[in-house]
């Protein structure tokens, strides 16, 4: 059964070394940390088992892969897309004057976040009614072509649920067009945003974005 592969890919690495040792061991590191990511979203996944093993592996396994309780760098990050990049470098220089920082391949509870906002550590939020809250960390994703195939689609979805709901982690979706590309009236080193794309922006973060700070 699936059940019985997962666990026995477990059994073979139960006594795999400490978690700064593994991730010295970049395959094995990269196959460990897809697991981990194949079975966080079956488990959370609309309908899943309370009671399938499957769920009583999942700590273990998190403790090998990404043991950190805050978002680390990833020892050994995928390259950023052409888009993810772009979102990175226009983010900022958008929220350059923002009390925010913005950081690439950042490994949160053993997901992979390519471009994340977080709000500086001693950054005091209000809402509109004064009352405190906790500075939000903000996961960007760029809304590709890549999204057309369902597969992506689906694991993006179970992801974005699995960030949002288990995480606490915000999850804000780009489209790719709000970017200006080569040939757009700028050549190829066009840079800034399309026209309308950055209203497009501001409108998707607004949410995550204090509306006063002390």
């Amino acid at each position: 059964t699936g059940d019985g592969v997962v666990l026995d890919h477990l059994a073979a690495h139960a006594h795999s070394p400490s978690p700064s040792a593994l991730a010295q061991v970049p395959e094995l590191y990269g196959d460990l940390l897809a697991l981990h990511q194949a079975l966080a979203l079956v488990c959370h996944a609309p309908r899943a088992s309370e009671t399938s093993p499957l769920r009583a592996q999942l700590p273990r396994l998190a403790q090998l892969v990404d043991p950190h309780t805050a978002p680390h760098p990833h020892p050994h990050p995928s390259p950023l897309s052409t888009a993810e990049a772009r979102a990175a470098q226009e983010l900022s220089v958008l929220l350059a004057r923002e009390p925010v920082v913005i950081r690439s391949g950042v490994l949160c509870g053993g997901f992979e976040v390519p471009v994340l906002v977080s709000f500086a550590g001693n950054l005091e939020l209000k809402n509109a009614s004064g009352a405190r809250f906790e500075p939000p960390l903000v996961c960007v994703e760029v809304r590709g072509t890549s999204y057309a195939c369902p597969a992506r689609e689906q694991f993006q979805r179970l992801r974005r649920a699995y960030l949002e709901q288990v995480l606490g982690i915000k999850v804000c979706v780009l489209p790719v067009d709000v970017f200006r590309w080569g040939g757009e009236g700028g050549g190829a080193g066009a840079r800034g945003f399309a026209p309308g794309g950055l209203a497009v922006v501001a409108r998707a973060l607004s949410s995550f974005l204090p509306a006063s700070s002390e």
